[in-house]
């Protein structure tokens, strides 16, 4: 019998019989770690988070909208959507104005360095997606996507951070 801590069995083995293995928290917490570590292989040279990598494309879509906004359309609480804009305000990846609209807010940017970014990462992130669904055919791969999709619509709204639509996401947008 193996010891905490030992590796775990291989695909096919006696653990993947184990109830704690069907579980389907468990099978999309492992799904993250590998899209996580596939992220973090793809984009590594550039130094950027799976989240910073997400914020700063919808910064790129989506140009002058503020903190509250991007956590809205990112789908994360304000103060772990704080964390992030910080982190890239002090790489100079994204820059905080005074909103014109209110003397209180501040809007935020990308810098040409983020920019740069984003470009030099697309390949990588399309790489990502394209090796992340590799062992599934495109039935599967479909079939995936719609049944995430059903499970994200049924519960979206009933979590702390919900996602939220592009309504009032910046001023060109449509609700």
């Amino acid at each position: 019998m193996p010891l905490p801590g030992d590796q775990p069995p291989g695909p096919g083995a006696s653990a993947r019989r184990s109830h704690l293995y069907e579980r389907p928290g468990l099978k999309l917490r492992r799904c993250h770690q590998i899209a996580t570590a596939l992220f973090e292989q793809a984009i590594g040279d550039y130094n950027l988070t799976s989240p910073q990598y997400g914020a700063l494309e919808i910064l790129k879509e989506f140009p002058g909208i503020d903190q509250i906004r991007l956590s809205r359309l990112f789908g994360y609480d304000r103060s772990t959507i704080g964390g992030i804009v910080n982190q890239l305000e002090a790489r100079g990846m994204i820059e905080r104005r005074p909103d014109p609209a209110d003397a209180r807010g501040r809007i935020l940017t990308i810098t040409p360095a983020a920019q740069e970014a984003l470009e030099r990462g697309s390949q990588a992130s399309q790489y990502l997606h394209q090796k992340l669904l590799e062992p599934l055919s495109s039935a599967q791969r479909a079939a995936l996507i719609e049944a995430m999709d059903v499970i994200l619509d049924a519960y979206n709204t009933s979590i702390r951070a919900p996602l939220q639509g592009m309504e009032g996401a910046g001023p060109d947008v449509q609700d």
